[in-house]
C-alpha cells in the first residue's frame, strides 16, 4: 500500500462507490468481490464508500463476510466509509459495530466516528452521517457548523464530501425508490457547501449511477438550481451500484431527465474513478464486468467522464524553478604540478634541474628524443661556466643532425665518464620500466 502525499503536487487516484450490501442476510454482496477488486486495477490511493456496506449492521457475522469478502482489497487501498441506514446498531456511536470495525478519525461535536474529515496532498475529503442526526432543523444544523469549521481551517484547492442519503436526485411517479432530502438535509448542508465551493458530493441510497449539476442549493427544496459552470456550483453524484441490486432494468422510470441538472443516468453497476493531479480533477464513471446478467469483459465501459482545471490565482507551486545561470567556472589560480616520471628524474640526477627561461607562446621547440643529442655538443656547453661555476642552459639549437646507431649504447666520443654513465642510468631506468609493464602485462 501507498501512503498519502504530504504535497500538492504529487498526482494520485481515489475511487468512489456503495451499497454493496448482499440482497440477503449474508452481509455483502456476491458481486461486491468482483467490483472492489476490479476497482483495485486502476491503483487508487483509497477509496470512498457511500454506505450500506453490510445488511444488517448489527450482525457481527455479516461483518465477518464482508471482511472476508473484501481482502486483499482492504490491504491494497484504505477504505473511508461513510455509515448507511443498513449500517447502523446495535448500539450508536462506539456501541455500533460499523465504528468498531473501522478506525476512523473522531470528530469534535458526538467525539464519535459516526463523521470525520482526512486531507491529502491539496484536497480535504469530509464523510457526514445521515443516520446520526435525522429529522433535519438544528441536529443538521450543528452537523452543518462543524463542516463550516473544518473547511474554513482547512483550505484546500479540492473539496469531496460524501455520506448516504441523496440531497438531489431523480425520483420514479411511484415512490418505489428513495427520494431527495429525505432526511430534511438540504437546507443545512448546501449552505455551507455553496459557502465553500464544495467541487462534489457523492452519495448512494439509490441502487443507480447519476450526476446532477454543477447546482446550487436551493434550501429545503428537492431539486437544486443548475448553473453553467463548474466554478459556479458542486456537481451531486449517485453512486449505488458496488453489488446491491440495480435498475439497470426499470431505470428509465426514474432517470434521466427526472431531475432539474440531471446529465447522466445508468442503472448498471459501477464505479467512479477520480485523478488528481494538482490543479487537473479528471472524472470518470465506469460500468463494471460484473453485472447482474453475469460476467463479462463486454460489461465494463465508460459511462461518464469530464475535466476540471482550476487556474492559479499565484505563481504554480508545482512548476520547477528555473536553471540558475551561474556563469563560467573560475579557472584555478594555480596550476597542478606535473610529476615527473622515472627519465625525467634520470636525467635531473646528471644533467641537473633545468633552469633556463620557458620558451615563448610563438617559440618552435623541436620534438627531439634525448638518445638524439649529440653528445660532444653536451660536453662542450657544459663546459661554458660563469665566475660563480653555476652552469648555463644549454643552447639547443631548433635543428640537429641524429646520428645513426644512437641509444643506450651508442658511442659519444667523449673522454668524460661521467657522460656515458648517465647514459646508462637512463637506459637503466628505461629497462627497468619496461620490464615493470610486462610483469603488469
Amino acid at each position: 500500500f501507498l501512503t498519502a502525499p504530504d504535497d500538492e503536487c504529487t498526482p494520485y487516484t481515489f475511487i468512489a462507490l456503495g451499497d454493496d450490501r448482499s440482497d440477503t442476510n449474508y452481509g455483502p454482496n456476491p458481486r461486491w468481490n468482483g467490483i472492489i477488486m476490479e476497482a483495485m486495477e486502476y491503483f487508487p490511493l483509497f477509496v470512498l464508500n457511500t454506505g450500506d456496506i453490510v445488511r444488517d449492521g448489527s450482525k457481527t457475522d455479516q461483518w465477518k463476510h464482508w471482511l472476508e469478502a473484501s481482502d486483499p482489497a482492504l490491504a491494497f487501498a484504505a477504505h473511508m466509509p461513510t455509515i448507511g441506514n443498513h449500517d447502523d446498531g446495535p448500539g450508536d456511536g462506539d456501541g455500533a459495530y460499523y465504528n468498531q470495525v473501522f478506525n476512523l478519525p473522531r470528530n469534535t461535536v458526538t467525539g464519535t466516528e459516526d463523521y470525520y474529515f482526512f486531507t491529502t496532498g491539496n484536497a480535504v475529503f469530509v464523510s457526514l452521517s445521515t443516520e446520526t442526526f435525522k429529522g433535519g432543523g438544528v441536529p443538521f444544523g450543528e452537523q452543518a457548523a462543524w463542516l463550516d469549521t473544518v473547511l474554513t481551517e482547512n483550505p484546500r484547492m479540492w473539496k469531496i464530501v460524501y455520506f448516504h442519503k441523496p440531497i438531489y436526485c431523480s425520483e420514479d411517479w411511484f415512490s418505489l425508490v428513495h427520494p431527495p432530502n429525505e432526511e430534511g438535509q438540504n437546507a443545512a448542508l448546501t449552505a455551507i457547501f455553496d459557502k465553500h465551493h464544495v467541487d462534489m458530493v457523492f452519495y448512494g441510497h439509490n441502487h443507480w449511477y447519476e450526476r446532477l449539476g454543477p447546482m446550487k442549493g436551493n434550501g429545503n427544496d428537492k431539486e437544486g438550481i443548475p448553473v453553467d459552470k463548474f466554478e459556479d456550483g458542486t456537481v451531486y453524484v449517485v453512486t449505488g451500484g458496488a453489488g446491491a441490486l440495480t435498475f439497470n432494468v426499470t431505470v428509465n422510470l426514474f432517470c434521466p431527465g427526472g431531475a432539474k441538472g440531471s446529465k447522466v443516468c445508468s442503472g448498471d453497476h459501477h464505479f467512479v474513478k477520480i485523478d488528481i493531479d494538482h490543479n487537473k480533477l479528471t472524472y470518470t464513471a465506469r460500468t463494471t464486468r460484473t453485472q447482474l446478467t453475469g460476467t463479462s469483459d463486454s460489461n465494463a465501459k465508460e459511462i461518464d467522464s469530464f475535466t476540471i482545471v482550476k487556474p492559479y490565482t499565484g505563481p504554480d507551486p508545482c512548476l520547477a524553478p528555473p536553471p540558475v545561470d551561474s556563469g563560467p567556472e573560475p579557472m584555478p589560480d594555480t596550476q597542478p604540478e606535473p610529476v615527473p616520471d622515472a627519465a625525467e628524474e634520470a636525467m635531473q640526477d646528471a644533467f641537473g634541474p633545468d633552469e633556463g627561461p620557458a620558451p615563448a607562446d610563438d617559440a618552435v621547440v623541436p620534438d627531439v628524443p634525448v638518445a638524439a643529442i649529440d653528445a660532444a655538443e653536451i660536453e662542450d656547453q657544459s663546459a661554458k661556466t660563469d665566475i660563480a661555476g653555476t652552469v648555463n642552459q644549454p643552447d639547443i639549437p631548433t635543428t640537429m643532425d641524429t646520428k645513426t646507431g644512437g641509444g643506450c649504447l651508442a658511442s659519444n666520443g667523449s673522454s668524460d665518464p661521467k657522460i656515458p654513465l648517465a647514459f646508462l642510468a637512463l637506459c637503466l631506468v628505461v629497462l627497468v620500466s619496461r620490464r615493470r609493464s610486462e610483469s603488469a602485462d
